[in-house]
C-alpha cells in the first residue's frame, strides 16, 4: 500500500541525488522546481521521484532535457532523452 510518509531512505536518497546533480546543467530546473516547491517533503514525492529518476539517468551516463515541450498544447514530457532514438 503506497503511503504518503516519507522514509529516512527516501529521504537520504533524495539528498543524495540532489548533492550529484547540482552541477549538472539539465537536471537544475527540476532542482530548482523542487526547491521552489518546498524541499524534501512528505508532499514532493512526485518531485522527488523524479529527481531520483534524473540522478539514476545521470549516472548511466544519460543526458535530457527536463519538462520537454511535446508541441501539443501545453503538455510536456517529463524526461526527453538525448539518446539513439530519443
Amino acid at each position: 500500500m503506497w503511503s504518503d510518509r516519507l522514509t529516512r531512505r527516501e529521504v537520504k536518497r533524495t539528498e543524495n541525488a540532489i548533492a550529484d546533480l547540482s552541477n549538472v546543467d539539465w537536471a537544475k530546473p527540476l532542482l530548482s522546481r523542487l526547491m521552489k516547491a518546498g524541499g524534501i517533503k512528505s508532499e514532493n514525492m512526485p518531485l522527488m521521484f523524479e529527481v531520483r529518476f534524473a540522478h539514476e539517468l545521470h549516472k548511466a551516463g544519460i543526458t535530457a532535457e527536463y519538462e520537454y515541450k511535446a508541441g501539443v498544447g501545453d503538455s510536456t514530457i517529463e524526461f526527453r532523452l538525448h539518446t539513439t532514438p530519443e
